[in-house]
């Protein structure tokens, strides 16, 4: 079956995208950006929602409801980042979502916001696409 593929492979015209699941892709924007975010993140929000995205934390847990699993792949493609700052900036309430989600008005828009958007899309559930030529 590896032998048919390579030859599949090898006499392929077209590239050959694959998803692969469990490598982690490289989060959108720069290292940089991504570690000025980790540490407001760190600040701010891990308590709740957990150093790795999944609200599986003391406090997380005993929230009712649970805090948001930046983790979520699902959540993070179908939100947007305004969603985000909105969410982050206002509080819960103002979204309709939980009041124990505080505002944190004194991040300022794009300096603190802008990393921390960027740390909180790089917890999404790891996948990679590879295209093979």
């Amino acid at each position: 079956m590896l032998l048919s593929l390579a030859l599949s492979l090898a006499t392929q015209t077209a590239p050959l995208v694959v998803e692969v699941r469990g490598i982690a892709a490289p989060p959108a924007g720069n290292a940089e950006l991504i570690a000025a975010g980790q540490m407001t993140y760190g600040a701010r929000c891990q308590m709740c929602h957990g150093k790795d995205g999944n609200a599986d934390t003391p406090v997380g847990r005993a929230m009712k409801p649970a805090p948001r699993k930046f983790s979520d792949a699902a959540w993070q493609a179908k939100v947007g980042d305004a969603d985000i700052i909105r969410a982050i900036s206002e509080g819960g309430a103002a979204i309709k979502k939980s009041p124990a989600m505080p505002a944190f008005k004194d991040l300022s828009p794009p300096a603190q916001m802008t990393p921390l958007v960027a740390f909180i899309r790089s917890l999404a559930a790891p996948t990679a696409t590879v295209t093979v030529m």
